[in-house]
Order: structure tokens, then sequence, then C-alpha cells
């Protein structure tokens, strides 16, 4: 595992794993009101900086051969499901988090002698409830800019094939409604 963290690669072309995937451009402005995000601690708002920062943000939407999916917004937050649509991983804030018996970990990455190893971190009920409400946000905010006119698909794979992206919103809208964590962060 590399010690430094690089600019994740172009998961249209790469991301092989997800057998059915698609990117979307979307406008700053059809992101949700930023003040609806329910920060009591003020922590995560950091996650809504790149979208501050530019006029359009990334939308990458991925499925698995097993209907597992992620969603990445621009670099991060990134959120990963399994096929029972359970939250299983999550990227935000340069951290990582993991389903473990039904709530988040947050997986701490200590260098010791030149080696990146993970550490499980329980993560304060207050902390928890805040990146939940956080994650639902942003899955609305995903919703919501998928049913713009004026968001821009830059690619889709497979090409000829969209069917599965109308099966993949009905999914991304059952979880804006509420999800589960999952029991362990495999899929």
């Amino acid at each position: 595992m590399a010690i430094e963290q690089q600019r994740r690669e172009n998961l249209l072309l790469e991301a092989t794993a997800y057998t059915r995937r698609a990117l979307f451009r979307i406008p700053r402005a059809a992101l949700c009101n930023i003040r609806e995000l329910s920060d009591p601690s003020g922590g995560l708002r950091v996650w809504l900086n790149p979208f501050r920062q530019s006029t359009h943000w990334e939308l990458f939407v991925g499925m698995r051969r097993d209907d597992s999916w992620s969603i990445y917004f621009d670099e991060q937050p990134v959120l990963q499901f399994n096929s029972k649509d359970q939250l299983r991983r999550l990227y935000a804030d340069n951290q990582r988090y993991a389903a473990m018996e039904g709530q988040l970990r947050l997986l701490d990455r200590p260098v010791r002698g030149g080696q990146v190893t993970f550490a499980e971190v329980e993560v304060d009920a207050m902390r928890h409830q805040s990146v939940l409400v956080a994650c639902q946000w942003f899955l609305r905010a995903a919703a919501d800019a998928l049913q713009s006119v004026s968001i821009d698909r830059v690619g889709l794979i497979p090409s000829e094939d969209e069917s599965w992206l109308a099966l993949f919103q009905q999914r991304l809208h059952r979880v804006t409604e509420g999800f589960e964590i999952a029991r362990a962060p495999s899929a």
C-alpha cells in the first residue's frame, strides 16, 4: 500500500470492478443548499470545501457484478454500499471509515517502519451521527442532481446500455430515505 496519497485514477476508464459505471459533471448550483447540512460540531463542513471552490463537480456512480455500488463526489466523499444498500465503507475528509457490527469505525493509518497499517478507532456517538447526517445530505444532493436537466453525462460504460441507470437511481432514492450500516466492510 502506498504511503503517499495520490489523486484517484480515472474511474470511468480504469475502475473495471464496476461493470456498470457513469460519470457526470454537475454545475455547483445543482448542489443542495449547503446551509441545510446540520453539523453541530462543525467538523464536517470541510467535506464541502471542494464544492465551494469550483463551478462544477463530478459525480461517479458504479455498480459491481454482485450489485454492490459506490458513489463518488469528486475526490471525496466516497460512499460504498453492499447489494442490500447498506453502507459498508466511507472515505471523507481524508479519513477512511469501515462498517463493523452495524457501526462505522474510523481506520487510522499509522506508518510504522515504512509500512502503512490500519487501526480501527471507535467513533463517538455525536461524530457518528454527524457523519450519517452528512452522508444522507450528499445522497440527497446526488439524487437531486441526477434529476436535473443541467447535468452533463461525461461517459457511460457499457455505452450501449442505459437501463441500469434507472435501477441505480431507484436504489439511490431508497437510501436517501435512510440506510443501515453493514455488519462488515466486505461487499
